[in-house]
């Protein structure tokens, strides 16, 4: 039953005789294809101690332990948010909740001093408060971290095109296909882009000649371009939504002509990323292996809030501000009516 107590006489451990690093997942049911259950395994399977989640109600709260339950991941429900925090004294929080809903948590959070890693988008509306959400966090010695993925996926894309110079890469593309429609898809997509662009040409950047495309909200297929503008570079950028219906759900992305497609190979959720299609008779694809890209930023988010107990303090991430302002641009011109 949800908010059930627990009283334990020991604090658990981990292999280096450590305090564990206790959290708790608010938003830990998959709906709408959320990755909340996943999150909560991954932070688990990262070392830390997986001690709660929190659910709307009763049922969905149960219903979310019961889950991680049946997979060997034990926890308490909760739909108090503040006793949560009182019974499990967690030092560090997951916010899987949807788009839109994160602000609150955030503020909670901060206000429990406790680490956070946020689903993306975490702000979907930028102003002032927003673009010192991440100093705030540091100035607390805690951990701000967004669950933007792709950037994990470029020593992969380096090993295919050892070649590429991403200080001189000129066009990024990129192919997603969310089942999301109209203003939600960008939403729910564009921070993945906008991280990727973060990681190959760094610091302050603006972007301009902003358009969409699409034949209507609700159709499967829709495009967006725009020009991406740091202090000393110029970036073409395109981003292409094409919902296929396909599972897993294909994703893409290229640095001027050098092209990595994502490949998952079932059993095992096995990553692996390819230099595209070959016109039949010209051979196979190049692959090379790939770890899972958001394992990967779960264990970077346990490994930095270890630091941050250790050292009392924690930077603060500049690209998390500048990401949610560029988001909010995007999005402020797709409500606009630039598109066709």
């Amino acid at each position: 039953m949800a908010d059930s107590p627990k009283v334990t006489g020991f604090e658990t451990v981990d292999e280096d005789g450590q305090a564990a690093l206790r959290v708790c997942v608010i938003g830990a049911r998959r709906v709408r294809n959320g990755t909340g259950p996943f999150l909560a395994r991954q932070v688990a399977d990262a070392g830390a101690e997986l001690v709660g989640v929190l659910g709307t109600t009763p049922a969905t709260a149960e219903a979310a332990r019961e889950a991680l339950a049946e997979d060997g991941y034990e926890c308490q429900a909760f739909t108090s948010f503040e006793r949560m925090v009182a019974e499990t004294r967690p030092q560090a929080l997951v916010i899987a909740t949807p788009a839109g809903t994160h602000r609150p948590w955030l503020e909670s959070a901060l206000q429990h001093e406790l680490h956070v890693l946020c689903e993306k988008p975490l702000l979907t509306v930028y102003n002032d408060d927003a673009a010192v959400l991440p100093q705030r966090y540091a100035a607390n010695g805690k951990v701000l971290m967004e669950n933007c993925q792709w950037p994990q996926t470029l020593d992969a894309f380096h090993a295919l095109h050892p070649d590429c110079d991403f200080a001189q890469v000129q066009r990024f593309r990129m192919m997603l296909a969310p089942e999301f429609r109209g203003l939600s898809r960008w939403i729910e997509t564009l921070s993945h882009p906008l991280s990727l662009l973060q990681a190959i040409a760094t610091g302050p950047a603006e972007v301009e000649a902003v358009h969409f495309s699409e034949t209507g909200p609700a159709a499967p297929d829709a495009r967006l371009s725009f020009r991406y503008v740091t202090l000393d570079r110029s970036i073409e950028c395109e981003i292409r939504m094409q919902d296929t219906g396909e599972r897993p759900r294909p994703a893409e992305f290229a640095l001027d002509d050098c092209v990595a497609r994502r490949v998952v190979e079932q059993p095992g959720y096995r990553f692996f990323f390819d230099d595209g299609y070959r016109p039949e008779g010209e051979g196979e694809a190049r692959r090379v292996p790939a770890d899972d890209p958001q394992i990967r930023l779960v264990e970077q988010f346990v490994a930095a809030v270890r630091e941050a107990q250790r050292t009392g303090s924690a930077p603060a991430d500049e690209s998390i501000a500048r990401r949610q302002r560029l988001l909010a641009v995007l999005l402020s011109a797709y409500s606009a009516g630039a598109r066709a």
